[in-house]
């Protein structure tokens, strides 16, 4: 058996101590980006009678999948392949996950929109 230990080139680590020192406004701006985006997704999904997770620190949203819905991996490939979103089924984080989907929060806050919109339009037709 042999064991490896690496770490983060020192350069990148260095950078990444020099930008948490000093990039203080732009560290603001994406935690603001990232809290717009995750309120519009969880005013979207709750406008919608849809239960969803208030996290913070985090940019992923949990939606649980309303009781109709037995299982969330068919559910997560069905909604990409009909209507082009993307998301990934809570169970493939364990049994714990299962009935949910986590929605990330990397795309536009208008890509999101549409994606929900998109999303919760599916919910409405869908039937297993």
């Amino acid at each position: 058996m042999q064991n490896s230990v690496g770490g983060t080139f020192g350069v990148v680590q260095d950078a990444s101590q020099y930008a948490l020192e000093t990039q203080i406004e732009e560290r603001k701006q994406l935690r603001d980006t990232y809290l717009d985006r995750r309120n519009t997704v969880i005013q979207l999904l709750k406008t919608n009678q849809l239960s969803v997770s208030q996290s913070s620190g985090t940019f992923f949203v949990w939606l649980k999948l309303p009781e109709k819905i037995t299982d969330d991996r068919r559910f997560a490939k069905s909604l990409l392949n009909n209507a082009h979103v993307a998301v990934v089924p809570g169970s493939a984080f364990g049994d714990a996950g299962q009935g949910y989907l986590r929605i990330s929060l990397v795309a536009d806050t208008a890509t999101l929109a549409s994606g929900i919109n998109q999303l919760i339009t599916y919910l409405k037709q869908y039937r297993e």
